[in-house]
């Protein structure tokens, strides 16, 4: 592996080091390179860049080791949970952070039921496998509330049956097996309201394992203008998550009061991120658009909760709280929910071609 020191000149006219590295895949014998910031601006640093690189290359030397498990001898006695975390371990390098993360929840998923049954790989036949869906779509998964087990989603079982599949044709290729026991098993199911070709409706703790990969990966800034609170001048701190960003696609969560601050924040990081979008009113603006330099933006994207509320709160609660002056407690209101959301869509270079706004509320049924 070596390191070679790099500039960039972002369209904010500051110049910053990055370090190229060039590596070989342990699984394919391919050189490839991966970009690295160092968040250290060109003028009069360096030295000091360059004494990064060593700490760089020891950083990611894992990219030339193989994962545990990799292409090694697999048991033929193995068990069929083992086998499953080796074909995981094997894909961590291979595909981005938040796909393998689904992976890791579906597998996760998958071992839960197999678990008690102490299969071997072996043991796996098409029998089984239509037994385990079968049992998926009417006790795979289990109610938050009540914790009781429900139906799983036809499209859930059959998002198991693709990685079933993918994992048996690994052992397959290991010399375990001869066939795959996937290929004449099949997920039955009508495409109802649970499922869409164009919307993906996902489990509570689907919508968990996502919320937690946005929290580590798209940052949320806090604005200045009429916030409670002491936070750090957004304009300031951005520079350096951007600079040191190197997803594909970033978004930014900017959570403000005031549209001219949020619309001022989009333009200063038009063309440094992908999109820009505004939180904290509870009301979504017509503003959405894509700016001059490629980044989507929208000044408030809008709340999902309660429709008759006052942004979520109960409404009588607030009135009176807004004509007597009274600190009342805040509610919850008790009211059909609603949903509002941004939709972006981007192309095969990353770059978002399309911003739209979604509500869907009892004035706005969804339409399938």
């Amino acid at each position: 592996m070596t390191g070679t020191l790099r500039t960039r000149t972002l369209s904010s006219g500051k110049s910053f080091y990055y370090i190229n590295l060039s590596y070989k895949d342990p699984r394919t014998n391919k050189w490839k390179a991966k970009t690295i910031s160092t968040g250290i601006e060109v003028k009069n640093n360096k030295r000091k860049a360059e004494a990064m690189i060593k700490q760089i290359l020891e950083q990611y030397a894992y990219l030339e080791d193989l994962p545990l498990g990799y292409d090694s001898p697999v048991n033929p006695d193995i068990s069929f949970c083992d086998y499953l975390d080796i074909w995981l371990a094997g894909r961590k390098f291979e595909i981005k952070n938040s796909t393998f993360e689904v992976y890791t929840f579906r597998i996760h998923a998958i071992k839960r039921y197999f678990e008690e049954k102490h299969y071997k790989l072996l043991d796996i036949t098409p029998k089984v496998l239509d037994t385990y869906f079968k049992y998926c779509l009417q006790y795979g998964k289990i109610n938050q509330k009540t914790k009781e087990p429900e139906p799983l989603s036809v499209r859930s079982v059959r998002d198991y049956r693709n990685i079933l599949y993918a994992v048996f044709a690994q052992a397959t290729i290991d010399g375990i097996l001869r066939v795959n026991p996937v290929n004449d098993v099949h997920v039955h199911g009508r495409k109802n309201k649970e499922y869409s070709e164009e919307f993906y409706f996902m489990t509570e703790d689907e919508i968990a394992e996502l919320l937690h990969f946005i929290s580590k990966n798209y940052p949320r800034l806090l604005g200045i203008t009429f916030m409670d609170g002491k936070s750090q001048n957004p304009f300031e701190v951005i520079d350096e998550i951007v600079n040191n960003d190197t997803s594909d696609i970033h978004i930014v969560d900017f959570h403000a009061e005031a549209t001219s601050e949020k619309i001022a924040l989009g333009y200063y990081l038009d063309g440094k991120v992908s999109a820009v979008l505004g939180t904290h009113t509870h009301v979504p603006t017509a503003d959405e658009k894509i700016l001059r330099h490629g980044t989507a933006y929208q000044s408030d994207v809008g709340m999902t909760g309660p429709y008759e509320s006052v942004i979520g709160c109960d409404k009588e609660a607030i009135i009176q709280r807004m004509r007597n002056g009274l600190m009342t407690p805040f509610q919850v209101a008790d009211s059909e929910g609603q949903l509002l959301a941004t939709l972006l869509t981007f192309n095969e270079q990353n770059q978002c071609k399309k911003i739209e706004r979604i509500c869907i509320d009892p004035f706005h049924p969804f339409e399938a």
